[in-house]
């Protein structure tokens, strides 16, 4: 079993996001940019937003490969949105719907409705 695998059975079948965390670090500090959405994504689950800020703030610097990632751009997407950083949250979810993640169409829209009413 390779290490994303044993990361996504923590998860799954243990709901152990720590022991997925660990993993996911191993694979960051390889520079897998899946590894920085995971640990953002994981640490949201656990209600650990500011923790899942720093990941997401790091998984955008990195940047993803527009036509792969589309269930990236919406995590990310939603992470920000969640956390009120709107311009980011319109950014990556506009990158998830052109990537064709269904569910980003209901998030942009949302996001541009926020982004309406602070004008």
């Amino acid at each position: 079993m390779n290490l994303w695998e044993e990361a996504d059975d923590a998860i799954i079948f243990d709901d152990d996001f720590e022991t997925a965390i660990k993993i996911y670090k191993k694979l960051a500090e390889k520079g897998e940019h899946q590894a920085y959405v995971n640990l953002a994504e994981c640490y949201y689950c656990m209600g650990e937003y500011e923790e899942a800020m720093v990941w997401a703030d790091k998984a955008d610097y990195m940047k993803m490969d527009s036509e792969k990632d589309g269930y990236a751009f919406f995590v990310l997407g939603d992470i920000y949105n969640e956390n009120r950083q709107f311009e980011k949250a319109r950014y990556w979810a506009k990158l998830a719907v052109f990537a064709g993640e269904e569910e980003a169409k209901d998030l942009l829209e949302a996001v541009e409705e926020e982004l309406k009413l602070q004008k």
